[in-house]
């Protein structure tokens, strides 16, 4: 069985499964972000994995692109790893209807419990907490794996109906005003080496280095995966919509087996 599987990720967790998940089945990883760029059509394998993380109790809006554009019927199988801090989300259903767009169903969902990447609503994991979860995610993966080899079918129980519609509510309204407009807050501190970094991470390429300044270009969308934040050497970048972190010196968080380079790497064409 020929796999993809397709991954978006910030700052690591997504990327960590998806790349575990691969591993076991033997599968293609392929970025979600390089893909969202290209129009050529995409597959067929016999089997499609999407791999990303929860935003706003839903899918990120690269995510959702991507579901809207590949074509979902030149797979055999469909599975689906959503990796979250741990709130409700609204992954089953709002995938399950972009897949009826295409007479499709998608055959497994699944939810993974990762450390916390941003203190956007949350505060950060504290060390001991980041490493419990990754140990448990890992666990979780093996599980994964051996139903996709099977090809088993697995929909999760869903939340109540009135929950989804709070959820559902919530979701649009942070799409609608961009997380309240946390693309638009970011900002350096004397601190900032212009090294770079930010600008390689960014998944949408939105941050511009010129002229001895950093500056996030708003033409562009944010994905507000936080790359940026997480991954600068000398945690200079900051955003008004994070509070500060009260386990983590340092407000930042990457999976401690992610490097800014493969971060990088998934928007490399």
């Amino acid at each position: 069985m020929s796999i993809d599987v397709f991954y978006f990720s910030g700052t690591g967790n997504s990327l960590q499964v998806a790349r575990q998940i691969a591993r076991h089945v033997d599968a293609w990883l392929r970025p979600i972000a390089t893909y969202d760029r290209q129009t050529e059509p995409i597959g067929p394998e016999d089997a499609l994995g999407v791999v990303f993380p929860v935003h706003g109790f839903s899918l990120p809006r690269v995510v959702e692109t991507f579901l809207k554009r590949v074509d979902l019927c030149r797979y055999e199988y469909i599975f689906v790893v959503s990796t979250k801090g741990g709130s409700p989300d609204l992954v089953v259903r709002d995938v399950s209807r972009l897949a009826r767009r295409q007479r499709r169903t998608v055959d497994a969902f699944f939810s993974l419990s990762m450390p916390n990447n941003t203190h956007f609503i949350h505060d950060l994991d504290t060390d001991d907490e980041v490493d419990q979860k990754v140990r448990r995610a890992e666990e979780d993966v093996l599980r994964i794996a051996t139903v996709v080899q099977l090809r088993d079918k697995y929909i999760p129980p869903q939340a109540k109906t009135f929950s989804l519609t709070l959820l559902g509510a919530v979701h649009r309204f942070l799409s609608l005003t961009e997380f309240g407009g946390f693309g638009r807050r970011f900002s350096t501190t004397s601190a900032c080496t212009h090294c770079g970094v930010c600008v390689t991470v960014c998944p949408s390429r939105r941050i511009v280095m010129g002229k001895g300044r950093v500056s996030w270009d708003t033409g562009h969308p944010c994905y507000v995966c936080s790359a940026c934040v997480n991954y600068c050497p000398a945690q200079a970048i900051r955003n008004r919509g994070l509070k500060p972190s009260r386990t983590q010196p340092s407000s930042q968080y990457h999976h401690p087996a992610v490097r800014a380079l493969d971060i990088a790497a998934q928007t490399e064409t």
